[in-house]
């Protein structure tokens, strides 16, 4: 009962299955055999869960430990392409010019759809990114 009361996440239990952003990346995820995600800018949101895959990179999701290495190592993986998916919460969260890391994204990956959902009681956008054909 405490977790109910609690939980900043209450929007999301109420949620069906298939009402979750989760699920409808995962659909669109799993039409690539064999695909590699990219939870990147938040903790594990479960995506990796979603679509049935296990994380196959050392840095799968975004922590505020972490050090330069680390977003150092995914923009090098972004630009040799090894994901097939990269999942961005929050990829609109920016004022004046585009951020350098959003550059190099942007340069190899496109933006196949947007979608908003409730987290932390707030209603945030999350971005499905494709790796560009070459």
């Amino acid at each position: 009962v405490w977790v109910w009361i609690y939980t900043p996440n209450r929007a999301q239990m109420g949620l069906r299955l298939e009402d979750r952003v989760q699920t409808r990346f995962a659909a669109l995820i799993n039409q690539t055999p064999d695909a590699s995600i990219l939870d990147w800018g938040a903790v594990d949101s479960g995506f990796y869960t979603a679509a049935g895959l296990d994380p196959q990179f050392r840095y799968f999701i975004h922590t505020n430990a972490e050090g330069p290495e680390a977003d150092e190592a995914r923009l090098a993986a972004i630009r040799n392409g090894e994901f097939d998916y990269i999942i961005v919460r929050d990829f609109d969260d920016w004022e004046g010019e585009l951020p350098e890391n959003y550059q190099v994204l942007l340069a190899h990956y496109e933006i196949v759809t947007v979608e908003y959902q409730e987290t932390e009681g707030v209603e945030r956008p999350y971005t499905l990114l494709r790796r560009r054909a070459a």
